[in-house]
């Protein structure tokens, strides 16, 4: 694997964690590869933080979304967003 993924420590992790059978070409690919193991809450959720920005204040995020803070949880546990402060 390591031959297919040139060593890079990002993408061994992301493929061996996702359980993927093609390594993605780079990081846009991975990033879709996690945000497609999400529920449609955590989508809306990621959707919405792309819409308001970074540094937007999570209740901000929850409440453009319209959905319950599960989904803020899912995005925050697979890495796709970053609690801050």
């Amino acid at each position: 694997m390591s031959d297919r993924t040139s060593g890079n420590p990002f993408f061994i992790g992301e493929v061996l964690e996702a359980g993927l059978e093609v390594i993605p070409v780079g990081v846009r690919d991975m990033l879709l590869a996690r945000a497609s193991r999400l529920t449609a809450a955590g989508r809306a959720i990621l959707d919405s933080a792309a819409i308001c920005g970074v540094g937007a204040p999570f209740a901000l995020v929850i409440e453009a979304a319209a959905v319950t803070a599960g989904g803020l949880d899912e995005c925050l546990d697979g890495g796709l967003l970053i609690r801050e402060g």
